[in-house]
């Protein structure tokens, strides 16, 4: 899980940051403790477990240098949360970033060039990082200039009901309960719980059914891919 607020991870550790908080104050604490400054990292939104501190541990295990990443808990206007439109080969279908005309919170978390290096190895080719352009992040009322990255879903945005499913409105078992709904008993794919106990390769078969059913839509975030 990750904290509703903002942190440092520090390795082994996670620290939280105060909401009274600024960025100038952030760049001096940081550079007391000899971390990098947030002008030399890259600024990446996280919608799903990169900013969970069980995963960036396991992500950059045994990385030399700087384990500090400063992840700012954003108001973000432009971008939500929402799920990919395909599933992991352990039976859960990952976040992705759209535009669904809402606001939303969302950890931005700050890499350095050899921690981003690390985590676009961990992404695989299912996700694409992307420059987004056009959206707005406030950071305890202070309004940031930056640019972000993000990794996007190549497979596109699930859609339940006509509309993407968002993080917000959805936990796993009730997100998989909705989508089976959808693809209605003709589907290949059997039972819910066959999928929970055993996805092996029914995850690919789920994607697969995902586009024949038409329950999906390309991003409509402004992006350039970077990678």
């Amino acid at each position: 899980m990750s904290p509703a607020e903002s942190f440092l991870h520090l390795g082994d550790t996670v620290e939280l940051l105060g909401e009274d908080l600024d960025p100038d104050r952030l760049e001096r604490e940081l550079s007391a403790r000899g971390h990098r400054a947030l002008g030399e990292r890259q600024a990446v939104l996280c919608s799903g477990s990169n900013a969970c501190p069980a995963q960036v541990r396991a992500k950059l295990a045994d990385l030399p240098g700087d384990l500090c990443v400063p992840f700012l808990l954003v108001e973000l206007e432009g971008a939500a949360p929402v799920f990919a439109a395909h599933a992991s080969s352990y039976g859960v279908i990952p976040a992705t970033l759209d535009d669904v005309g809402v606001s939303s919170r969302c950890h931005l978390a700050y890499f350095t060039e050899r921690q981003l290096t690390r985590v676009n190895a961990s992404e695989g080719p299912r996700y694409e990082l992307c420059r987004i352009e056009g959206l707005r992040l406030d950071w305890n009322g202070i309004e940031l200039e930056d640019s972000p990255l993000a990794y996007l879903a190549k497979s596109g945005v699930l859609c339940i009901d006509g509309a993407p499913a968002q993080l917000a409105d959805y936990d796993q078992r009730s997100l998989l309960e909705s989508l089976f709904k959808e693809l209605g008993s003709d589907s290949p794919l059997g039972e819910l719980e066959d999928f929970f106990s055993s996805p092996g390769g029914l995850y690919r078969n789920l994607r697969d059914e995902i586009l024949r059913a038409g329950l999906w839509r390309p991003h409509r975030l402004a992006q350039t891919p970077i990678r």
